[in-house]
This record gives C-alpha cells, structure tokens and sequence, in this order.
C-alpha cells in the first residue's frame, strides 16, 4: 500500500503541469466554446480570434429559442460579410428577416450543412445568398482547427470532436504558454505574434443579425483614403496581364450537396442567388464550373464576377487583397436583383 501510495503520489507531482494548464483552459474558456455566450461585438473580448462559425451559430441558436426566426440567409466565407443584411433587406423589399450565416474560409461542407440544420429545424428559407469561389467550392469536408471547425449542430460530429479539436489546440505552437504569459503580464511579445492576430477596436460584429463592420479600415479611410493605400501598398501585388483561369473542382462530392441544397431550396421555394465574388487575383473561376452551377441550381441563379473585369481591374475597391468593399456588394446586390 505504501508503495502504491509513494506511486501515485509521484504520477501526481509529474502530472500537476497539466492540471494546472488544463485547469487554467476550463477556468478562463480561450476559444469561448465551453460555456454559453451571447457573442456581441466578440473581437473585443481577446487578441486571439474566435471560431465565426461558433458564434453565428450561438447567436442564431439563441433568436431560435425565442421563436424569433429568420427567414433570409447570406451564406458564404469572409468574402460575403461585406454584404450587409440592412442592405440586402432594403433591396428585397419583401418583409424578409435577413441573417449572416457565414463563417470563416466557409467551404461548400458548410453551405450544405447550414441548410440542412435550417431543413431539420422546419425553418423555411424565403431568400438565400450564397457569396462563394473556387476555394469554397473545392472544400467538402469539415475543418478542425479552432478558428474554422463547424458547430457540431451544423456539422452533425459529436461533442466530443469538437471538444477535443480545441484541447489539442490549446497545446499545438504552445498557444496555451503564450496565453497564460499574456494574462499574467498583460504584454503582447514577439513569440506570440502568430495567435495574437487580432487588435480590439478594428472589428465591429453586430450579433442580432451576424453582421460584420471593418470598422478600423473604413475608419482610416474615411480621414485619408490615399494613405491608406501607401499603408498597404506591400498587401496589392501584381496581377498576371493575361487572364489565368482556375482549374475544375466542381466533383461528385459537390454534385450531391448541391442536388440537395437545390431540393430543399424547391421545396422552400426559396428565391435562391449564387455570387461568384471578384476576386483581388483576377483568377477566372473554370467554366465547366460555371456550366455545373447552372445545370443544377439553374441558369439565372449563378452570377460571375471573377476574372478581370471593371471591379477587379480596380485596387481602390479592395481593403486589402483577400477582401472587396462594401459598394462593391451593394453594386451587386442592386445588378442580380434587378434582373
């Protein structure tokens, strides 16, 4: 017995690092997936980023227990957020209750899912809008890091999954040692540049209908629009003369998952439009993927904006390279629902 005790004992003294870490994990909750949030302008609460997908979900989940449901959706990846749902109510005239279900580097896994979650719920799509490109396209299964796995809600995977992809998280580059250094000392360090990726007061989320305000930019821009640009000359690389064309990733995997979203939308009678966003790249999206898109979902539902074309021509219409703004959705938005 006293050697079992002696045992134990040791494994405890050899353990307790962890414990403690695990500890201080449950106690301050980093990725705000433990407990229950009401996710309000969420990328002030911390300098790491939170999963998107994670609080759109919560927050949607919560006007669902209230019986104040939705019935308009914009899904998409962070290419979409610059179209507004106040914008997009004000086009579709229609009494619509617009929500933002997008989520961060969105895949078509995730489109899918999200309209399945909404079909299981008995919830009727009026309107949808899908803001997507090749890579959206391409991705047909869930990602598990923590700021892109899906809701397990959505995804469908176990709680347990989920739980465990943040535990692993919280270990991987030693997130959890630059944490617990930030707390105690309240310093940002050089080591721990690649967590610390966001700076409170650039974004503004707004929770009631998942919109999302690039408040520090529009901010500069509005005092000096061509300092800016010098600001983030280094970001607009130069785009190839002649037109690049993306290879084909429209396969079986995506047939089936749009032939679905297709059956629940006709079955909803949902007024159904698909963006294809201009990207900074210039990068024409395949047209047999096009040609896919509008077999299946039909032919004046998809509309194009890749390629070089008097958007993308343009780099003033560009916060950065990865993202457009928000006229340039407002312009589209006002051209496919004219048609």
């Amino acid at each position: 017995m006293g050697k079992l005790r002696t045992l134990f004992l040791k494994a405890l003294v050899i353990a307790s690092p962890l414990l403690l870490i695990l500890a201080v994990y449950v106690i301050t909750d980093p990725f705000k997936v433990l407990y229950s949030y009401h996710f309000e302008n969420y990328y002030n609460w911390q300098h790491w980023e939170l999963d998107r997908d994670v609080a759109g979900t919560e927050n949607l989940k919560q006007r669902l227990s209230k019986n104040d449901i939705p019935d308009s959706y914009i899904f998409g990846n962070s290419r979409s957020l610059v179209f507004r749902c106040d914008t997009w109510e004000s086009i579709l005239n229609d009494n619509s209750k617009p929500y933002h279900f997008d989520a961060a580097t969105e895949s078509l896994f995730g489109f899918y899912k999200k309209v399945k979650y909404l079909d299981d719920k008995n919830i009727k799509i009026k309107n949808a809008l899908l803001v997507c490109d090749v890579t959206l396209l391409s991705k047909t299964v869930n990602d598990h890091d923590v700021t892109h796995i899906k809701h397990p809600d959505v995804s469908g995977e176990s709680i347990f999954a989920f739980q465990s992809n943040f535990i692993k998280g919280y270990f991987t580059n030693f997130f959890f040692l630059k944490q617990i250094d930030f707390l105690l000392f309240k310093k940002e360090k050089k080591y721990m540049k690649d967590i610390f990726a966001i700076s409170p007061g650039y974004i503004r989320t707004e929770p009631y209908k998942n919109d999302y305000y690039y408040q520090k930019y529009d901010s500069i821009l509005s005092t000096d629009s061509a300092g800016y640009y010098v600001f983030k000359k280094d970001v607009f690389y130069d785009r190839p003369a002649a037109q690049q064309t993306s290879d084909t990733v429209i396969r079986d995997k995506q047939i089936v998952m749009l032939q679905e979203i297709k059956r629940i939308f006709d079955k909803d009678h949902t007024s159904f439009k698909l963006v294809i966003s201009p990207l900074y790249d210039q990068k024409k999206i395949n047209e047999a993927d096009v040609k896919t898109l509008k077999s299946i979902l039909g032919e004046n539902i998809v509309y194009d904006y890749s390629g070089q074309n008097e958007i993308t021509n343009y780099t003033g219409n560009y916060y950065e390279s990865s993202h457009f703004k928000p006229y340039i959705a407002q312009k589209i938005m006002n051209a496919i629902y004219s048609k």
